[in-house]
C-alpha cells in the first residue's frame, strides 16, 4: 500500500460534508490555511501532466468586495431577466466574503493534448481544472470552511480581467469564495446508487424520453438550497422538492 490502509471512511466523511456555500462569516482565514488549500490543487491530476491552472488569491477587503459587486451588478442587470425561472440568489452575500480565490486557464494548454480532434482538448482541459477545483473544495472542508463554484459568464470574465490585470489569454471558470459558512446545512439530496449505475451494459429502460427528461430538469431547476440552508424557491414559483446542492 502507498498510502495508510483504512482511510476510506475518512475520506468519504470529508467528501459528504462538502457543501456548496452562500453565506460567510467575517472570521478571517489564516495564510497558512489559504496555502493548504493551494497545496491540495498544486496535487490535482491533470491530462500530460499540464497542470493548467493558476490562481489568484484576494484577501484585501476592498477588492473582495469589488469581486462580490462584479456578481450582485450582473444579477441586477441581466439574470432575473434572462432566465426568470432559474431560482438563483441575488449574489449580496458575495459582498461579504474573506478570501477569494480566482482560477486563471490558459487554453493554449491544449498544445499538450492529442491533436486529433479539438472537442476533446478542449474537454481535457476542462476536466483536469475541475479535478484541481475540487481538491481545493475538499481541502476546505477539512478546515471547516467552505466554498462554491460561482460561474462566470463573459460579463464578469471581462471585469475580473480588468479589475485584476489579467491577460485577454486566460480564462476565467469561476470564483471559488472561501470562508467559514454562517450556517452548515445538513440536508443533502443525492441519487440513490441504482439510479446512477449500469451494471456491464446500458440499462434501456431506464432512458429517458425528453418529456420525462425535462420534467426532471425542471424539478432541479425550480427548488435548491443556499448554502446558508435556507431554500430558495423559484421566482414567482412553488416548491416543487427539496434538491439541494
Amino acid at each position: 500500500m502507498y498510502v495508510k490502509d483504512g482511510l476510506y471512511s475518512d475520506f468519504m466523511d470529508v467528501v459528504k460534508h462538502r457543501r456548496a456555500v452562500r453565506g460567510y462569516q467575517t472570521k478571517p482565514v489564516s495564510d497558512e490555511i489559504i496555502n493548504s488549500l493551494l497545496e491540495s490543487a498544486r496535487w490535482g491530476p491533470s491530462g500530460a501532466n499540464s497542470q493548467p491552472w493558476e490562481f489568484i488569491v484576494v484577501k484585501d477587503p476592498e477588492m473582495t468586495r469589488k469581486i462580490g459587486e462584479i456578481y450582485v451588478d450582473y444579477y441586477d442587470r441581466q439574470y432575473l431577466n434572462t432566465d426568470p425561472g432559474f431560482p438563483v440568489d441575488s449574489k449580496r452575500w458575495m459582498l461579504n466574503v474573506p478570501v477569494y480565490l480566482i482560477p486563471l486557464v490558459d487554453p493554449r494548454l491544449k498544445r499538450a493534448y492529442p491533436q486529433i480532434e479539438d472537442r476533446t482538448c478542449e474537454e481535457i482541459l476542462h476536466h483536469s481544472v475541475g479535478g484541481a477545483l475540487l481538491l481545493v473544495w475538499l481541502a476546505a472542508t477539512t478546515f471547516g470552511l467552505a466554498t462554491t463554484s460561482a460561474s462566470t459568464f463573459q460579463f464578469h470574465r471581462d471585469r475580473l480581467k480588468e479589475l485584476f490585470d489579467i491577460p485577454d489569454g486566460f480564462d476565467i471558470p469561476c470564483t471559488l469564495p472561501i470562508g467559514y459558512p454562517v450556517n452548515y446545512q445538513q440536508t443533502r439530496y443525492r441519487h440513490d446508487k441504482e439510479m446512477i449505475v449500469h451494471e456491464g451494459t446500458y440499462d434501456r429502460s431506464r432512458w429517458l424520453d425528453d418529456e420525462q427528461f425535462y420534467a426532471r430538469m425542471d424539478l432541479v431547476r425550480r427548488s435548491r438550497y443556499r448554502g446558508d440552508g435556507q431554500l430558495i424557491p423559484a421566482f414567482g414559483g412553488t416548491k416543487s422538492s427539496d434538491i439541494p446542492d
